[in-house]
């Protein structure tokens, strides 16, 4: 075994480790895939076979061509659960403001006046 194998095969178990806490699917899939990982850096030859049963040429391009997907669903789902958290922030702030904007009395002269930093209400 070479040192990089070593190497990497150290911090493929070590990601592995943290992750060891997490809900039991993702733990799962994260085994399967250090399993994977740890099989294509021990025998390289590995693949290159299954890139030539993928129609790919070399194994290198084929690791290339999965770490891309990966990545990609990573981002779309990162992105969701941004999008999901600024709802859920924005939805409860827009509400109490709504509700304390009811609460002001109406001005004749400036029906929606600007807001002061000391308060909301002149």
């Amino acid at each position: 075994m070479n040192a990089i194998q070593a190497l990497l095969i150290a911090r493929i178990l070590w990601g592995v480790m943290r992750i060891l806490l997490a809900s039991l699917h993702y733990r799962l899939l994260i085994v399967a895939f250090a399993a994977l990982a740890v099989a294509l850096v021990v025998l390289p030859d590995l693949a290159t076979r299954l890139a030539h049963l993928l129609g790919v040429g070399r194994g290198v391009d084929m690791v290339m061509y999965v770490s891309i997907l990966i990545l990609g669903m990573v981002w779309v789902r990162l992105y969701s659960r941004l999008r999901n958290q600024e709802m859920l922030i924005t939805l409860p702030a827009r509400d109490a403001a709504l509700r304390s904007m009811e609460n002001c009395p109406a001005k004749a002269e400036v029906p929606h006046p600007p807001p002061t930093p000391t308060s909301v209400c002149n």
